[in-house]
């Protein structure tokens, strides 16, 4: 079995797989030992890779450095199975490459767009060949509320609710909601049908955190969301990555 640890500004996750299958998952605090000395302890674990996208603690790095399982940590330098275009790999954050990996797993020999729809929002584009061409980063639906709130004098911060917003906002709430909604969603729909008109089979995988609330809003063929798609591509990495 492999274990995937997903290390993030304020969590970390822990992904166990099975071959392709994930067993189990879980997130934590980085200062939580006792959930990584579980995970460690799984019977048949057999190799573990690390992804960190935010600071590592020094003792949490020191704890996973000690796992009876040597892990790979993983950066620019680790041999991944797509061909990486990026003129600059050394910067490109290890979530992207991990999901175009994941995402090209899914969808071999085909052009596929990978939407990440997290604290910011980063579209991704793998041709049908294999190759990451690189991609667009924009403000998350967070950011841009708390960037609205903070740069005026008046707008209130809010919080979306449950309810997708109407198209016009009767009042300061739901123009903002709207707003950033609508605006989102659009530019979703923009990004899809330009590429489409280039590479018109393009598959398209949506996931991070805010995925689930625009899935269902886009109105096209050809779109998946996993959520886990970046750890299924680390978990690709690790399998073809001798420890």
């Amino acid at each position: 079995m492999n274990l995937i640890i997903d290390i993030g500004n304020t969590a970390v996750k822990y992904v166990l797989f099975e071959q392709d299958e994930i067993l189990s998952q879980q997130v934590n605090h980085c200062d939580d030992m006792l959930a990584l000395s579980q995970f460690a302890a799984t019977e048949g674990l057999g190799k573990a890779i690390v992804m960190s996208t935010g600071k590592v603690p020094t003792a949490f790095a020191n704890a996973i450095n000690a796992l009876p399982c040597k892990p790979i940590w993983f950066n620019s330098e680790t041999a991944v199975p797509i061909q990486n275009l990026y003129q600059t790999p050394h910067t490109l954050g290890p979530d992207r490459l991990a999901a175009a990996v994941g995402a090209n797993s899914l969808f071999p020999h085909q052009d596929t767009l990978i939407i990440d729809l997290g604290t910011c929002i980063t579209y991704d584009l793998v041709d049908h060949q294999g190759c990451y061409l690189g991609g667009n980063i924009a403000p998350g639906m967070s950011m841009r509320f708390e960037a609205m709130h903070e740069h005026t004098a008046h707008l209130p911060l809010i919080r979306p609710e449950n309810e997708w917003p109407s198209l016009i906002g009767g009042n300061t709430t739901e123009a903002l909601t709207g707003g950033v909604m609508w605006g989102i969603l659009a530019e979703i729909d923009f990004y899809i049908h330009k590429i489409r008109a280039e590479r018109p089979s393009l598959k398209v995988v949506l996931t991070g955190g805010d995925a689930q609330i625009f899935h269902e809003h886009i109105d096209l063929d050809g779109i998946v969301m996993d959520k886990n798609i970046a750890h299924r591509g680390l978990n690709i990495i690790l399998n073809q990555n001798d420890i």
